[in-house]
């Protein structure tokens, strides 16, 4: 059995952009802000 990747259509809106920033921001600040505040050594490069 074959998939048809040309089926394939990529839907997103602006409801799924703002929503993917929201994410990133927050895990951004789980990685930095959070370890910052608990005093554990911050992973920066």
């Amino acid at each position: 059995m074959k998939f048809n990747f040309k089926k394939l259509k990529p839907n997103f809106s602006g409801k799924d952009l703002v929503v993917s920033f929201q994410h990133m921001f927050a895990m951004l600040g789980s990685t930095i802000l959070v370890p910052m505040l608990s005093g554990l050594s911050v992973p920066l490069p």
